[in-house]
Formats: C-alpha cells, structure tokens, sequence
C-alpha cells in the first residue's frame, strides 16, 4: 500500500516498465490517475501538470497526492500516446491511503 498525505511533500512512486524496460515519458501525450474511494477522483497531467514529475526517470513517475481528500483509494494509471490515444491502463490498481497528520 502506497502512503500520501494531505498537504504534505510526501509523493507516491510508481516504476512503469514495458516487458521489463522503463517507459519513455517523453512519447506520452498525458497522464492520467484515477483514484476509486468515497468518492471518485481524477488527476489530469493537461489540468494538473504538477502532479505527475517523469524527472526521476528509470521509468518512474512521482505523484503530488497532496490534494486529495483524507481516505483510502484504489488507484488507476492510465497514460496517453499517439500509439494509445484512448488511453492504456496501466498494470492493476494501487492501493493507496491519503492520511491527515
């Protein structure tokens, strides 16, 4: 389980490998999570650029949760290119819990 927590710096990492190989951000048109809870929330990199930082590279994205509302989640990837441009979920969901401190 992923841990964030709300307005805070702390970021969720995730690696996304293709048959064991980093993915290029750079070929990605957006990104987009979608976190299933109470509620149903979704973070656009067009609308929220911010939250997703490739900067790390090796494949791994850093997201800024530090918006989301306090609860557990069921997240979703889900990346844009112009060799998936409705999108491509990307592996199963992450479990992640946003916490007040």
């Amino acid at each position: 389980m992923e841990v964030a927590y709300k307005g805070r710096d702390n970021r969720v990492d995730l690696q996304c490998l293709a048959d064991g190989r980093p993915i290029d951000p750079t070929s990605l048109s957006s990104t987009t999570v979608v976190l299933v809870g109470a509620t149903t929330i979704t973070i656009d990199s067009g609308t929220s650029p911010s939250a997703f930082d490739w900067s790390r590279g090796n494949g791994i994205v850093s997201l800024d949760l530090s918006g989301v509302p306090v609860g557990q989640y069921s997240a979703r990837l889900i990346l844009f290119a112009p060799s998936y441009p409705r999108g491509l979920v990307w592996d199963d969901p992450i479990p992640i819990v946003v916490r007040q401190v």
